[in-house]
């Protein structure tokens, strides 16, 4: 029994070398796309921004529209008024198309200002438009960069982690795949270290103190002894 423990101890800590490579490889591409997702999380406000700002100017092109529209109605109105006031006859009449005149004055100086205003208003978000699109341009460009980067590093973690796990695969054979799962589990929740030594009766992973009840277990060799705090598989350095 001794023997064939020693046997699967010594196998189990080889086979945890290898394990831990696939372990820090898959970690690492769990890690890899994370700086660049919270760059594009920080680069989305900039996005929404320019869209907003296109729908300012896209809305404050309807209304100028309307503006100039109002304009020339005026202008128009303003021409008949022009022709009446040369055929007028009684000064109610004068009245009248004087007061309607005033109006038409009032009402084109008041759409020329606000067609002003917002012609103005449009010229300068159309130039902060302009800024932005080149500024987010440029910071897309960078991100599909760094995106296409970490997509090729993942790439190549996945090719090494199917080369390595063929070699696990074979170093694996001959064990019990309940010891194995267990093994595996262990490890991936355990920093990529699911066997440790103990030394001077502390366990090698939480460095807690392994009670003797285990440690003479550990002498007899009659079955895998875990440590009580952290789960990890023991055995005593020979």
């Amino acid at each position: 029994m001794s023997t064939k423990m020693d046997e699967l101890l010594n196998k189990l800590v080889k086979l945890q070398e290898v394990l831990q490579e696939i372990y820090f490889l898959e970690k690492e591409n769990r890690e890899l796309p994370l700086p660049v997702r919270k760059r594009r999380r920080a680069f989305e406000p900039r996005v929404q921004a320019l869209t907003e700002k296109m729908s300012i100017i896209e809305n404050l092109a309807v209304r100028i529209g309307q503006l100039e529209q109002d304009l020339a109605i005026t202008a128009d109105s303003q021409r008949v008024v022009e022709e009446k006031l040369k055929l007028i006859r009684t000064q109610k009449e004068y009245d009248a198309l004087a007061t309607e005149k005033d109006f038409l004055t009032q009402a084109e100086e008041d759409c020329t200002l606000e067609l002003n205003a917002l012609k103005e208003k449009s010229s300068h978000l159309e130039a902060e438009v302009a800024q932005l699109r080149e500024e987010n341009a440029a910071s897309e460009s960078e991100l599909a960069g760094a995106e296409e980067a970490v997509k090729a590093a993942v790439a190549r973690n996945i090719k090494k982690v199917a080369q390595v796990r063929k070699k696990s695969d074979k170093m694996a054979e001959g064990l019990d795949p309940i010891v194995l799962k267990q093994f595996e589990k262990i490890l991936n929740h355990k920093e990529g270290v699911g066997i440790v030594s103990v030394l001077n009766d502390t366990c090698g992973g939480c460095h807690m103190v392994v009670p003797p009840q285990l440690i003479s277990e550990l002498y007899t060799k009659n079955r895998l002894v875990s440590c009580l705090h952290c789960s990890r598989i023991l055995y005593m350095e020979a």
